[in-house]
C-alpha cells in the first residue's frame, strides 16, 4: 500500500488522492481526475442493473446520476468518491464522508466489473485502513437496505456491526457501524 507519509490533522480537499492498495487495486477520487463519458455510462449502467439494492431505486440517466451521485462529491470537500480499478479494469466505486472529526460515513459502495479474483470486502478493509492511518478514524458507519443481505454480509466481513433500523420513505434501512472488533477502534 502506497499513501502519503504525512498524516492528515483534518480531512479537506487536498487529502483527495490516489491510493495504490494490495492485488493490483487502485483508488482515484473523483474531482482530481476527469471522468470519461464513457466511465460515467459504466456507472449508470452498473446502478441501473443493481438498482434495487439502492435506496431511491427508479432508473436513472447520465444527467440524474451526475447530478445526485458525482456532484455532491465534487462540491462538497467533506465527501471523496473514489473510483476503483482492479489491474487497471474499471471495476467499481466507494465514497467516504466525514461526519464528524474522525468519523466517516462509507457510501456508495457498488462492485460493477466481475474481475476475476476482486473482492470488494478487501477494498472497504484497505480503505478504511488507511483512514484510520491517514485522516484518524475513530468511527465508521454506513446504511445499506435492510435487504441487501449481500451487502449486509460484505460488510459484516469488514467488521460492522448493525445497531439499528430506520427507514428512509418506505424502505428499511440498516444501520451498521465498525465493530470494537477492529484493531484501532
Amino acid at each position: 500500500m502506497r499513501v502519503s507519509s504525512l498524516k492528515k490533522n483534518s480531512f479537506d480537499e487536498s487529502c483527495k488522492i490516489a491510493f495504490h492498495l494490495s492485488d493490483g487495486v487502485k483508488l482515484i477520487p473523483v474531482g482530481n481526475w476527469i471522468i470519461d463519458t464513457e466511465y460515467l455510462l459504466e456507472m449508470v449502467k452498473w446502478r441501473n442493473n443493481y438498482k434495487d439494492f439502492f435506496f431511491f431505486d427508479q432508473v436513472v440517466d447520465l444527467p440524474n446520476f451526475q447530478e445526485y451521485v458525482i456532484n455532491p462529491f465534487l462540491t462538497d470537500n467533506s465527501r471523496v468518491l473514489y473510483l476503483v480499478y482492479s489491474h487497471q479494469v474499471f471495476s467499481g466505486h466507494i465514497g467516504m464522508h466525514e461526519v464528524g472529526r474522525g468519523e466517516f460515513e462509507l457510501t456508495q459502495v457498488l462492485k460493477g466489473s466481475q474481475y476475476p479474483g476482486f473482492r470488494m470486502s478487501c477494498v472497504v478493509n484497505e480503505l478504511l485502513d488507511i483512514y484510520n492511518k491517514e485522516f484518524g478514524l475513530s468511527v465508521a458507519i454506513l446504511h445499506v437496505k435492510a435487504n441487501n443481505e449481500k451487502a449486509i454480509n460484505l460488510y459484516r466481513r469488514c467488521g460492522f456491526e448493525e445497531s439499528g433500523i430506520c427507514y428512509l420513505g418506505h424502505e428499511s434501512c440498516a444501520f451498521m457501524k465498525l465493530s470494537n472488533s477492529r484493531k484501532y477502534l
